[in-house]
C-alpha cells in the first residue's frame, strides 16, 4: 500500500490506446475498401447500424469453407505500431462460422490469429513482430469444424486498431468515475398537479479519471520515501502519454478506453496536469473522457454499451 492512499487489491488497472498508426471504424465510409474472395462459403459483408461490419456466410459441404475480405493499406512500421486491436463477435457459440484476422507484410509472411467464437463483443489485442512493415490486412469468417456443411452465420468486426501502444495505469489513487445522462422534458400540464415526463433520448456517457501521477510510498522501517511510485513515465517525461493522447485527436478520431466502470471508444474532452504548490515534485492529473458512437446504442444491451460483460 502506498503512503496515504488505499488501493482495492483487486482492481483492474485502467488502459488507453495511444499512436493510430492505422484505424478502420468498420463503417459505410470503409466497406469498399475491403476486396472479397469466397472459397466454398456464399457471403455478403454488409454495415449495420452505421458502427459495425456483419459478414452473412452460409456453409453448403464438409470441405474447408472460408471467406475472407482483404485492405490494402498505406504501409507501417511494427516497430514503431507493434500493437492490433479488433473488436469482433459471432452469431454462433461453437460449431459455425468463426472469426479471425490476418496480417501480411510486405516481405509476403504473415500473422494470422484464429480469434474463435464469441456471441459477446469481445476486444483481442495482438502483438505484432517487431521489424515488419504491415502490407494488408483480411477479416476471415472461416467454418469449424469444417463439416459444417448447412446454415447461414454472421461475424461481426466493430474495429481494426493498429497502434503505437497501449498506456496501462500503474495505480489510480483518485477514481474512476461513469456519468450516464438521459434527455427527461417534464412538461407542465394545465390544472394538473405535477409534470408529465417526456423521455427525448439519451446522451453520451462521460468518464473521468484523476489522481496523482507521483506517489510518497513508506520504506521497510515505514519512513516516507519521497517521489517514489509511478512518476507518470511513458518515455522520458511525466504524463507524456496523456499529452500526446490530446495532442493527437486531430488525427485520432478515438482511443480504446478499458476499466472496471467501462470500456468503450472514448474522445478526450480534456485533460488537466497540475502540480503542487506545496510540493513542486508532485504532479496529479486529471481525464475527462467522452463516449464515442456513430450509431445508436438503442440496439446493444446495456452490457455491450458499457463492455462490461
Amino acid at each position: 500500500m502506498r503512503y496515504g492512499v488505499s488501493e482495492e487489491p483487486d482492481m483492474t488497472k485502467p488502459t488507453i490506446t495511444y499512436g493510430h498508426g492505422f484505424l478502420d471504424d468498420c463503417t459505410a465510409a470503409t466497406l469498399a475498401s475491403w476486396i472479397e474472395t469466397e472459397a466454398g462459403v456464399v457471403a455478403t459483408m454488409t454495415v449495420s447500424n452505421d458502427d459495425y461490419f456483419v459478414i452473412a456466410g452460409t456453409c453448403d459441404n464438409v470441405a474447408d469453407e472460408y471467406v475472407y475480405y482483404e485492405r490494402d493499406i498505406t504501409n507501417i512500421s511494427t516497430t514503431i505500431n507493434p500493437k492490433l486491436l479488433v473488436r469482433w463477435k459471432t452469431s454462433a457459440a461453437a460449431n459455425g462460422l468463426q472469426a479471425k484476422i490476418n496480417v501480411t507484410y510486405d516481405d509476403a509472411s504473415s500473422t494470422e490469429t484464429t480469434l474463435g467464437f464469441s456471441t459477446s463483443w469481445t476486444t483481442t489485442v495482438i502483438s505484432l513482430p517487431a521489424g515488419k512493415t504491415v502490407d494488408k490486412i483480411r477479416l476471415i469468417a472461416d467454418d469449424n469444424p469444417d463439416t459444417i456443411a448447412a446454415g447461414t452465420f454472421y461475424v461481426y468486426f466493430d474495429f481494426v486498431l493498429i497502434c503505437q501502444g497501449i498506456f496501462t495505469w500503474p495505480f489510480v489513487s483518485g477514481g474512476v468515475e461513469l456519468e450516464g445522462f438521459n434527455n427527461n422534458q417534464y412538461l407542465k400540464i394545465p390544472s394538473k398537479v405535477g409534470n408529465a415526463t417526456q423521455y427525448l433520448g439519451g446522451d453520451d456517457s462521460t468518464i473521468r479519471v484523476y489522481g496523482d501521477i507521483d506517489s510518497t510510498g513508506l520504506d521497510a522501517a515505514g519512513a516516507p520515501v519521497i517521489n517514489s511510485g509511478w512518476h507518470g513515465r511513458w518515455t522520458t517525461h511525466d504524463a507524456e502519454a496523456f499529452y500526446q493522447i490530446l495532442h493527437n485527436m486531430n488525427t485520432e478520431p478515438w482511443e480504446w478506453f478499458t476499466s472496471d466502470v467501462a470500456s468503450m471508444k472514448v474522445t478526450v474532452d480534456r485533460v488537466r496536469i497540475s502540480q503542487a504548490k506545496t510540493d513542486m515534485n508532485l504532479l496529479s492529473y486529471e481525464l475527462n473522457l467522452h463516449e464515442y458512437r456513430l450509431g445508436s446504442a438503442g440496439v446493444e444491451t446495456n452490457l455491450e454499451r458499457f463492455g462490461i460483460i
